[in-house]
């Protein structure tokens, strides 16, 4: 059960990852995609069409209603968004954790770029995308940004991390970057840091393991410290490795994140209220403790095959961070709340 809110509503957040493009957008599974549905190889399993399209519908909605662009009679379009409000206008950014590609391809990052920033046809003068534009490092309610790190697919045929791949040209920046939601209260900003954690070595790189260097850690400290001086200010860290083992296979080398422990560690102790993954392709949530921020993993947004597409609403209150699921209807063909998957974390 979720506790109760208090406070004003600051912001809103819509966590997606794992999107995994194939090189075109368009509705239809191969006789090759089909019978790469065992788990071994699911992983590099492409985008499901209809799902891509589903959720740009879903997120077209909610961003809609942070506008105040929502009249009475739409307000049953969100299906059971709990915290609609009428002409209640307020800041919302998109969160993208990572693996936008099946493989790096440049064909694919073209196409996630598009889905991300613009907008892709799908013929009879339709259009799906989620339109955010060019990228800004300041967000207001004027409207939503965009926000993203590079996931172990984006750079998967890299024998040298350094290298400029095609995501990076799409996405450029220097990590760890810096985003803020102006909320419109001088005390009470909300500052963003996306962690890159595909620089592994490439052995480890190939078993899908992540890595967060050193230097990155270091820049991350000072930014927050400076940052803190701010009042009452929220800071959320994003990178694509989660801070947890696992749930399935927890045994197995594969997946995890290199000094998971000592990450963690260091996050809560430097004062980060929260802290955003994808890759396990599942959702998963974990409060804080001593040792260990709050923690909310999201699964993968519409990658064929997976047993639950999802995605994640993050409203921000002035004391607590409410988060609920949003999961894909194979029969309705599109997202509706999960209600059995609703946390709230204190901050």
């Amino acid at each position: 059960m979720s506790k109760q809110k208090n406070g004003e509503k600051l912001a809103t957040l819509i966590h997606i990852s794992d999107l995994h493009f194939r090189s075109v957008f368009k509705n239809d599974k191969t006789w090759f995609d089909n019978i790469q549905n065992f788990p071994i190889i699911r992983g590099r399993l492409g985008h499901d069409y209809q799902t891509a399209v589903a959720l740009s519908n879903k997120i077209y909605d909610i961003l809609q209603e942070c506008k105040g662009n929502i009249k009475e009679s739409e307000i049953n379009i969100l299906k059971g968004y709990k915290d609609v409000e009428k002409n209640k206008k307020r800041p919302a950014a998109i969160i993208f954790s990572g693996d936008l590609t099946c493989a790096e391809d440049e064909k694919q990052v073209k196409v996630g770029k598009k889905y991300l920033r613009g907008k892709l046809s799908i013929g009879k003068k339709r259009k799906v995308g989620l339109n955010l534009g060019r990228d800004r490092n300041v967000i207001s309610e004027a409207s939503p940004g965009l926000l993203f790190v590079p996931g172990n697919h984006d750079t998967h045929g890299l024998s040298e991390m350094e290298t400029v791949n095609a995501y990076r040209k799409a996405f450029p920046g220097t990590f760890p970057m810096l985003w803020k939601i102006n909320t419109g209260k001088e005390t009470k900003q909300i500052y963003f840091y996306g962690l890159d954690s595909t620089h592994n070595n490439y052995p480890m790189h190939k078993f899908a393991r992540g890595k967060v260097e050193k230097d990155q850690m270091t820049d991350l400290e000072t930014e927050i410290k400076s940052n803190k001086k701010i009042p009452n200010s929220i800071h959320i860290v994003f990178l694509h490795h989660p801070l947890t083992e696992p749930i399935k296979n927890a045994w197995m080398p594969q997946l995890k994140l290199d000094s998971r422990k000592n990450i963690a560690k260091k996050l809560r102790e430097i004062g980060v209220d929260l802290v955003l993954s994808g890759h396990y392709h599942y959702n998963q949530f974990k409060p804080s403790n001593d040792d260990f921020p709050n923690h909310s993993i999201v699964g993968t947004g519409t990658q064929m095959f997976s047993e639950k597409r999802s995605f994640s609403v993050i409203d921000i209150f002035e004391n607590i961070i409410y988060i609920n699921a949003w999961i894909y209807n194979e029969v309705k063909q599109q997202f509706v709340l999960d209600e059995n998957e609703e946390v709230s974390f204190d901050i």
